[in-house]
């Protein structure tokens, strides 16, 4: 029994090991194999290209996706309207603006499921692994949760910039703490950027509804 407690938490240390080398490593999902998710012994979810063997009854080990599907695609607009229902309802819950969460989505990833940053972001509203931790988002490629986690979240930055839709949306990209620490948007273009494109698309959606 002790050998297999000390397999599992040794598991549980390489998964977080090779998290890490999976992002660095193999920034780009198409060319590494497929992604797998793995629940460790204490119920911690991680994302990495190895298939781990399975060391007890309590360990949870899911291929999600091949590489096929990992290939970067930049899909319209339109395309978003197979997540509407799933927005609206996330909006709804979280007190968002559906169209704030769906110019996020179309910023983010262009409305693909799949889309996978060199960063590690993933998923529609692009959650690093660690936020899809803290989220509880066990699989980020999974429309409804990852839509869900990512209105959580953004919820999370209204109220910590009271309703400050702007610092919420720079601190939905450059993290809050650049955001406090700036006092403001922080002094980053691809931020900046960010920000305009966001709220561009967001009145353009509001004009549409």
């Amino acid at each position: 029994m002790a050998s297999i407690q000390n397999a599992v938490q040794y598991a549980g240390k390489l998964s977080s090991i090779l998290l890490v080398l999976t992002v660095i490593l193999c920034p780009i999902p198409a060319r590494c194999g497929a992604v797998y998710s793995y629940v460790d012994s204490e119920g911690h979810v991680w994302y990495t290209n190895i298939a781990f063997p399975s060391y007890g009854s309590s360990e949870k080990h899911q291929r999600i996706s091949s590489p096929a599907r990992y290939k970067k695609k930049i899909r319209p607009a339109a395309r978003q309207a197979d997540y509407t229902r799933i927005i609206r309802e996330a909006g709804k819950y979280h007190g968002i603006d559906p169209d704030l969460i769906r110019a996020i989505i179309y910023t983010e990833s262009h409305g693909d499921v799949f889309a996978y940053s060199r960063q590690g972001a993933m998923g529609l509203m692009q959650l690093m692994p660690g936020t899809a931790l803290e989220l509880k988002v066990s699989n980020p490629f999974n429309p409804k949760a990852n839509i869900w986690g990512g209105a959580k979240y953004l919820r999370r930055m209204l109220k910590r910039f009271n309703g400050n839709v702007v610092l919420a949306i720079a601190a939905y990209n450059a993290g809050p703490g650049a955001v406090e620490k700036h006092n403001g948007i922080p002094p980053f273009d691809e931020t900046r950027k960010y920000v305009r494109k966001v709220l561009k698309l967001w009145y353009k959606f509001r004009d549409r509804s």
